[in-house]
């Protein structure tokens, strides 16, 4: 689901940007965060699949530092997200778009914590993925509502 919104996202900033350097570089540079994000959620999702399957991948040190690695990359993304200065006409679905990126990190931050504690995740990371799902398919509605 998470593919499908960001590509969603990703047309609609293609289509949506004029030609002005502004916003092309406001352009690109979220659709490389953007696409930084998806890699990142897909392959936490494979590590904590893997994990699932084989419960002692929690606690392996090659594990551990890949998913650290991800974790990384969603703090990263919320933090560039939130630098960057969007142009007005994408001022409400920036704001939309730095909320999604910000549970990401948020998330990010419970995983840390759970690997830190050698705490099995358990329901509260799905839950937490759901919620930032609901987030980036605001920050699309507010993308399609650009012309």
């Amino acid at each position: 689901m998470l593919r499908a919104v960001v590509i969603v996202v990703c047309t609609c900033l293609l289509a949506a940007c004029g030609g002005e350097d502004s916003d092309t570089a406001y352009r690109d540079e979220t659709l490389t965060q953007v696409n930084n994000l998806i890699d990142a959620a897909t392959e936490i999702q494979e590590l904590t699949r893997a994990a699932a399957e084989r419960v002692a991948l929690f606690l392996n040190d090659d594990w551990q530092s890949d998913m650290r690695e991800q974790l990384s990359v969603l703090h990263d993304v919320s933090d560039a997200i939130g630098n960057l200065s969007p142009p007005e006409e994408f001022e409400d679905a920036h704001a939309a778009l730095s909320r999604a990126t910000e549970c990401y990190s948020d998330g990010a931050t419970e995983y840390e914590q759970a690997l830190d504690a050698q705490s099995a995740l358990g329901n509260a990371a799905g839950a937490i993925w759901a919620s930032c799902g609901d987030l980036m398919q605001d920050a699309t509605l507010e993308l399609q509502r650009v012309d």
